[in-house]
């Protein structure tokens, strides 16, 4: 009886590692900005020409949003899209259509899109 108790437990006990083995990869790996890149890239038409922000850019902004569930993951995001506004400084429309994307997809990022946000500030 003690050895078929033992190898209930011990079943029970792979069964479970397995499933977090499964399931739990992608809520633990690290977003990196090629991440963001590719997140970001379904908006470039509206960045660029101003068109209305697709539904597939707003899921994805919102994708990248949900992702981002802890500090560092938070600051990765924000410190990307820091470097991709960056390149838009000097254009002031790219720059202020960046920074009204989250409200036109209703996303609330907890920074804003900007060249000067302080990201180590992120939590």
């Amino acid at each position: 009886m003690v050895k078929s108790s033992s190898t209930t437990i011990l079943l029970s006990i792979a069964a479970i590692s397995t499933l977090v083995a499964v399931f739990l990869p992608s809520a633990v790996t690290a977003i990196t900005c090629n991440d963001v890149k590719a997140d970001v890239n379904p908006c470039m038409g509206y960045l660029i020409s101003g068109q209305k922000p697709s539904d597939e850019c707003c899921q994805d902004i919102a994708k990248l949003n949900n992702q981002a569930v802890d500090t560092a993951s938070r600051r990765t995001v924000c410190n990307c899209l820091k470097n991709y506004a960056r390149l838009a400084d000097g254009n002031q429309n790219i720059t202020a259509r960046a920074q009204a994307l989250p409200g036109l997809c209703h996303i609330n990022l907890p920074y804003p899109i900007s060249s000067t946000v302080d990201c180590n500030s992120v939590n």
